[in-house]
């Protein structure tokens, strides 16, 4: 019981608690895949996934292709970018790829920047590449179902104005003429299950 006591005792961090830590991570790690896709263009990351087999879910491991991060450039150079989500990021305003003299150079490049990802240098670009904010599913029914006489969605408009409560009454008054026959939409004083 003695040994116990020379201890000191603290509380567990909590694992991803920190986001700007685990973007950094993320975009390192993708950084060391652009590099062995450079040793080897017909390398491919390996992911786990979880399929059904006799009413059992079982990891299984597929391979997922490795998109490049470089494109020639019309004078024969290469530009090398880094994208977080679908986007490439911005180094500078309206800069978003590295210049590259030859393909030989792109392993120095990529240590450069794995090394300004590890400092920091690239927090504030990674977090202004947020995730696009997603639609509800009942609003995406709502603008693919729109019956006659409500607005169209303008692409100035958030999905918050239209009015969804007025299109699901109307739908479930006349539920046969907008083609929806075995759907009954929920009215105010019907409770949804």
């Amino acid at each position: 019981m003695s040994a116990l006591r020379s201890l000191t005792f603290t509380t567990m961090p909590k694992i991803g608690a920190n986001p700007t830590l685990d973007r950094r991570t993320n975009i390192i790690a993708r950084l060391e895949e652009q590099k062995l896709l450079l040793k080897d263009p017909r390398y491919t990351r390996t992911v786990r996934t979880w399929v059904k087999k006799d009413g059992q879910l079982m990891p299984v491991d597929k391979p997922q292709r490795v998109l490049p991060w470089w494109r020639l450039d019309a004078n024969g150079s290469y530009v090398f970018f880094i994208r977080s989500g679908s986007k490439a990021i911005e180094f500078e305003k309206g800069k978003n790829a590295i210049a590259v003299p030859s393909l030989d150079k792109m392993p120095l490049i990529i240590d450069i920047l794995i090394t300004a990802v590890r400092n920091g240098e690239l927090d504030e670009q990674l977090a202004q590449t947020k995730k696009p904010a997603t639609v509800l599913k009942y609003l995406k029914t709502a603008l693919i179902m729109r019956p006659p006489g409500l607005p169209v969605l303008k692409t100035n408009e958030s999905a918050a104005t239209i009015p969804v409560r007025a299109l699901i009454q109307r739908r479930a008054a006349s539920p046969h003429q907008h083609g929806c026959a075995r759907f009954q939409y929920p009215t105010d004083h019907q409770s949804v299950s």
